[in-house]
C-alpha cells in the first residue's frame, strides 16, 4: 500500500494490508508473513515479534523478550532473546499499552545498544 505526498494512509486499510494472511498459513509461517507485510506496508527496515518472559507474573526489568520472527531488512533472521532492562519494550509491557517514540527513540533510551545497532530512529510496540 502507498499513499501520495499528500494524502495520509487509512489507518483500517492499513491495518487490513498489514493482516491478509492467506488462511492456510499458520504458526511461525503465519507470524513470519505478518512480519513481513508490516515491514512492507509501514515502510520501516525491522519489525520483531517475540515472546516476553517475565520475571513472575511482574514485569521487571530483570524479564527478557524471545524474538520468533526477526525481520530485518525484508529478510527473516536468526531468532534472539534480550533483556527488557533500558529498552523501550519494558515501558510497553510495564503500561500494557502501544509506544511510540518518533526521532529520538536512542535519546530516550540511550542504554538500549541494540537501537544504536539498528541505528534506530523510531520505534513502536505493542503488548
Amino acid at each position: 500500500m502507498t499513499a501520495s505526498a499528500n494524502r495520509q494512509p487509512n489507518p483500517l486499510a492499513l491495518i487490513r494490508d498489514i493482516c491478509s494472511v492467506p488462511p492456510n498459513i499458520f504458526g511461525v509461517e503465519y507470524l513470519e508473513h505478518l512480519a513481513r507485510r508490516t515491514a512492507e506496508c509501514l515502510g520501516v527496515d525491522y519489525v520483531l515479534i517475540g515472546a516476553s518472559s517475565l520475571d513472575g507474573d511482574e514485569v521487571s526489568e530483570a524479564g527478557r523478550v524471545d524474538v520468533v520472527v526477526p525481520m530485518l531488512n525484508g529478510e527473516v533472521s536468526d531468532t534472539f532473546s534480550y533483556s527488557l532492562k533500558d529498552t523501550p519494550c519494558l515501558e510497553v509491557l510495564s503500561n500494557e499499552r502501544v509506544c511510540s517514540f518518533f526521532g529520538d527513540v536512542q535519546a530516550r533510551f540511550p542504554k538500549d545498544l541494540d537501537l544504536v545497532e539498528l541505528e534506530a530512529t523510531s520505534y513502536v510496540g505493542a503488548p
